[in-house]
């Protein structure tokens, strides 16, 4: 039959017309194929997108991907790839070559080959061809790599118009008839491969340069190609598969059209892997085991007399390969392996070599992964111990070592920043895998952080830009600042972190704001609650470049303590603070963010703790409008459908390409000013803000945090008495301007230009406007001390008045008053008016 053009014209879409992907999806689906989405310049949606389209979808019988994927990732898919064989009742002959052509003219014959429905390739053409519906036969995929060719049956798959290739070429329907598939097309109807070279044998030597020295303009190179290249080299390159990858790999960029990498890696590692599991390289250094990338092989001793000889046999259902090999502080070192079993790859094991000391621990270690060692009958070497060469094979791959760090971050002797799952370098687009240096199992697990590249690092920068437009300009400057010298922790040298203190009332998105900025630059998937003092500890020593959030939560003595020793970069005894058993010192590494609704009058009244503090107030952010559309809220018409919308609520999913972009302006940072503790803090948010406005091109950050900085410096000593406590008690009671009335005593009250304050009255009046009471004396105590320390830093003197109310009954209820200083009035009187 003849297609129709409405599903198949000569030029389904013009060179620079934008196709309708979505529509072409739906007219092949209706034609009974199964199609599924790539990316620009892909080859396959398992590499793409991660589909398992042969176990989710192939296997178990669901063939309607349309518009099920299509909603899903309709807006990255750029090409169509469809699923070959029984699936669609579809066959393809894709021929990369001249000779493939002329070898396939003359098997179809002239006229079945011109006539036949074909697509232009890259190279060449694809031809297509339909299984009849009463042939339920399978079609296996083939291939002639020495030909040029492959047939595409089940299993397999190819690439649809008008999907565009890498090279920026267009695939594109010709006209022609889909004619029923002729028998041979078929696996077993192929011609016996004894075709010799003109020239006669020649070494394997002589062959792979004549294979090197194929144009690789002319198309002449492709996966046919690649694999009689690898197989070559695997022969010479038997002991490191890390050169022999290099290799192909410089081989393969050579080519003016290189093989994509899922096709290049799925080829080169079932060669290598079937070369490894050949005889010839059993030997007591790598205790006489070849493994394939599944299993483990030996050699089994069968026949006897003459006949008598060694052949593969399995000894044992997985394969070890080691990435690495740890080093410790203390120099205990481990293996860092993936150990493949039972078809799948466990990344990145630790394995204590005491595991392997002897076969029973060995077994039981295996048996918590699924594996186990069976010897074969006859294994020629059985009177070894199993563990014993094990642990040569293992050996003998020859694993670069790693020295082991307590904690994530920046690591300057090797310019990389550790994550819990890899490193990023600036300018990179994906983590890479640990390297010479790697964070400790204790500090990976304890991270709570996520770095993920789901962008290019300029769109996430482009993100970045937008989440500072959700929030009041100066607020934003100043707390992205803040965090992004956090996460560039280590490209300078400081004396002080200071305490991020975060200070909202009720609409004003302290929460939600602070989470989106710690998701997006820290990588954090923590949202600020459910703290103990153990798990705090635990975090503080886990990441040098993050962040402990508490969030609405009260400061205890024992959380006040851990937060002192984070702003100072202490340490903190602990037991088992590594990854063995023993004493030591736990290195706090991370800084602190304290977000509440009122700042914390028992915190702040440590004047160490103000002084190692940043303390930013987010004013109300509830009428905030969109900035692209002022008729809507900007949480509905901005915030939800980016954050929620897009990313999920997950902002951590493009932090690592955040920090790549971020890397590439360090040099911004300068030299950090100051020489008391809040000049430090104050010249670390400079610095931030300079970075800030070198990644996003702005220098707008670095005037907004300087107009924040001056407001800060003009309050002198403030503290959270004057700025909190006094202020809103003052506000909420009316204002008053007398002691009190009727037997009732105020907590604060102005009379002649000075503010009185009664440290008890105050304390619970304080907790009561949070929406709670106190709930022991104790407790109340610890309040009323705080408050009291601060008045001594802020009162006239270090004495209080008496002042007297009368009560009902004539007598007279005295209470004692700080006066606090008179600088600091007009500073409480705008706090209290909301001038401030």
């Amino acid at each position: 039959m003849t297609i129709a053009t409405s599903h198949f014209p000569v030029a389904q879409v013009g060179a620079d017309a934008a196709p309708d992907l979505g529509q072409m999806w739906a007219d092949y689906q209706a034609q009974g194929l199964v199609v599924f989405p790539l990316v620009k310049g892909g080859k396959n949606p398992g590499t793409d997108f991660g589909i398992k389209w042969q176990k989710d979808w192939l296997e178990t019988g669901r063939r309607d991907t349309f518009p099920e994927l299509w909603d899903i990732f309709g807006t990255g898919t750029y090409g169509l790839w469809l699923a070959t064989g029984q699936c669609s009742k579809r066959v393809v002959l894709d021929l990369d070559t001249p000779q493939a052509a002329d070898y396939w003219r003359e098997r179809l014959g002239e006229a079945v080959f011109n006539a036949a429905l074909k697509v232009t390739s890259r190279r060449g053409h694809h031809l297509h061809f339909r299984i009849r519906e009463d042939d339920n036969r399978p079609w296996p995929s083939h291939s002639d790599e020495e030909i040029g060719f492959d047939f595409r049956g089940d299993g397999g798959g190819v690439v649809l118009p008008p999907s565009v290739h890498k090279s920026g070429h267009r695939y594109e329907w010709r006209d022609g008839d889909l004619q029923d598939a002729p028998e041979c097309l078929r696996k077993e109807n192929q011609p016996k491969k004894v075709r010799r070279r003109e020239e006669g044998s020649k070494g394997s030597g002589t062959t792979l340069a004549e294979l090197l020295l194929l144009d690789p303009v002319t198309g002449e190179r492709g996966n046919n190609w690649l694999a009689r290249v690898a197989g070559h080299i695997a022969k010479v390159e038997r002991r490191y598969f890390d050169r022999y990858e290099a290799l192909l790999k410089n081989i393969n960029w050579a080519s003016a059209d290189p093989i994509d990498d899922y096709d290049f890696d799925k080829t080169i590692r079932s060669i290598w892997n079937t070369e490894q599991s050949k005889g010839g390289q059993h030997e007591q250094a790598n205790g006489w085991l070849v493994g394939d990338g599944e299993h483990l092989f030996t050699l089994s001793e069968v026949g006897s007399g003459e006949d008598r000889k060694a052949i593969p046999a399995e000894w044992a259902d997985f394969d070890v390969k080691v990435s690495g090999v740890a080093t410790y502080a203390d120099g205990t070192r481990r293996y860092l392996i993936d150990l493949h079993a039972g078809g799948r790859v466990i990344q990145d094991i630790e394995v204590d070599l005491s595991q392997l000391s002897t076969d029973p621990r060995l077994n039981g270690w295996l048996a918590a992964y699924g594996a186990s060692i069976l010897p074969p009958s006859y294994d020629k070497w059985a009177g070894h111990p199993n563990h014993a060469r094990l642990m040569r094979y293992m050996t003998s791959q020859n694993a670069p070592e790693s020295l082991i760090v307590d904690h994530l971050g920046w690591n300057r002797q090797h310019r990389q920043y550790l994550t819990n799952t890899g490193v990023i370098v600036a300018g990179a687009v994906e983590q890479a895998r640990f390297g010479p240096v790697r964070p400790s199992r204790r500090a990976i697990e304890n991270s709570r952080v996520s770095f993920g590249f789901e962008v290019e690092p300029a769109e996430a920068v482009e993100v970045l830009r937008q989440v500072l437009t959700f929030h009041d300009e100066t607020v934003a400057s100043v707390v992205a600042s803040w965090m992004v010298m956090r996460v560039l922790n280590g490209h300078y040298r400081k004396a002080v972190q200071p305490t991020l203190q975060i200070e909202g009332k009720s609409g004003s998105a302290k929460s939600k704001f602070t989470q989106m900025l710690v998701q997006l630059i820290l990588g954090s998937t923590h949202d600020g609650g459910s703290w103990t003092r153990a798990t705090a500890e635990d975090a503080y020593a886990a990441n040098a470049g993050g962040v402990v959030w508490f969030d609405d939560k009260d400061i205890d003595k024992d959380l006040q303590e851990l937060i002192r020793i984070a702003a100072t970069n202490g340490s903190k005894a602990k037991k088992n603070a590594g990854d063995f058993t023993k004493n030591g010192d736990t290195k706090f590494q991370a800084a602190t963010i304290l977000s509440s609704e009122g700042m914390t009058a028992n915190f702040n009244a440590q004047q160490a703790n103000r002084e190692r503090s940043i303390r930013v107030e987010y004013p109300n952010v509830r009428d905030r409008k969109s900035l692209r559309d002022p008729s809507r809220p900007q949480w509905e018409a901005d915030i939800e459908p980016l954050w929620f919308g897009r990313f999920e609520g997950e902002f951590f999913r493009i932090a690592g390409s955040l920090l790549s972009a971020l890397l590439e302006h360090v040099d911004a940072i300068g030299t950090l000013e100051g020489s008391t503790r809040e000049e430090q803090g104050h010249g670390l948010l400079r610095a931030g803000a300079r970075v800030l406005s070198s990644v996003l091109g702005d220098p707008e950050h670095i005037e907004q945090v300087n107009t924040w900085i001056g407001k800060q410096e003009s309050l002198g000593a403030a503290s959270t008495v004057t700025l909190e406590v006094v202020p809103e008690i003052w506000a909420d009671q009316g204002k008053p301007t007398t002691p009190g009335e009727g037997g009732f005593t105020r907590p604060v009250f102005f009379k002649d230009g000075r503010f009185y304050v009664n440290s008890r009255d105050a304390a619970s009046a304080w907790k009561a406007l949070r929406g709670k009471h106190y709930t022991s004396r104790d407790e109340s105590i610890a309040d009323q001390d705080g408050i009291t320390r601060e008045m001594r830093e802020v009162a006239d003197g270090s004495k209080q008045v008496k002042t007297g109310v009368r009560n009902e009954n004539g007598g007279v209820i005295n209470n004692r008053y700080w006066i606090i200083s008179e600088r600091y009035t007009k500073a409480i009187l705008n706090r209290a008016t909301g001038a401030a």
